[in-house]
């Protein structure tokens, strides 16, 4: 299978090198996922996991980003998925870390939502990507009010601006309130104090001005 695998990288690889996207050599999402597709025909179902943690050790970020769409497939086990998607969460390449996100929120809304708990407690690019899949899935009905305000509470306070950058106009005012304004209201008044340094202020700020009348 690794024959397979080193050609099929390789072309990938060649692909991404001579097309643009975000100015810079890459593929859109809509080609990385028909790659995935690809990739997982090719070797066949027994053979996706361990496909795509051979692409996820790949040099060249598009690779890992097609990698990182199959194991969002439902024949990976999602533990897994989550511990092959792990490292990438903090890959240096920003793309990677966005696709980090996509076997994260496939298997939260199959019901694996153990592994949203789990890397919202964690810090770094772990728990960036527990909030931008948390707005996904709640957005979606995927997860309940709960779940998505579980979420909000373990992050509001926090001073990242990796992980603060997406709380308050993109988890909070673009995803929860959207869903769940009653539910966010009272979460808001149950909150405890506001620590010094608290990003929180601004968050609420941000996601009250989205709530209806």
């Amino acid at each position: 299978m690794v024959p397979l695998l080193e050609a099929l990288a390789a072309e990938l690889a060649a692909e991404a090198q001579a097309t643009r996207h975000h100015g810079r050599p890459g593929l859109p999402a809509r080609a990385k996922s028909a790659w995935a597709d690809r990739v997982a025909r090719e070797v066949g179902p027994p053979g996706v996991a361990a496909s795509a943690a051979h692409l996820l050790a790949h040099p060249h970020p598009t690779v890992r980003q097609v990698g990182l769409a199959m194991l969002a497939r439902p024949e990976v086990d999602p533990a897994q998925a989550e511990k092959l998607a792990g490292g990438l969460a903090d890959d240096p390449d920003w793309e990677v870390r966005e696709w980090a996100v996509v076997p994260l929120a496939a298997h939260a809304a199959r019901g694996a939502a153990g592994w949203l708990a789990r890397w919202v407690q964690e810090g770094g690019g772990r728990r960036r990507a527990a909030v931008v899949a948390t707005r996904q899935l709640v957005r979606r009905g995927a997860i309940d009010c709960a779940a998505a305000l579980a979420v909000a509470a373990a992050v509001v306070d926090d001073p990242t601006p990796y992980v603060a950058a997406s709380v308050g106009t993109f988890l909070l005012a673009d995803g929860i309130v959207v869903r769940c304004p009653d539910a966010f209201r009272a979460w808001m008044q149950q909150l405890g104090p506001c620590p010094a340094g608290s990003p929180r202020p601004r968050h609420l700020a941000a996601a009250v001005r989205r709530l209806p009348p």
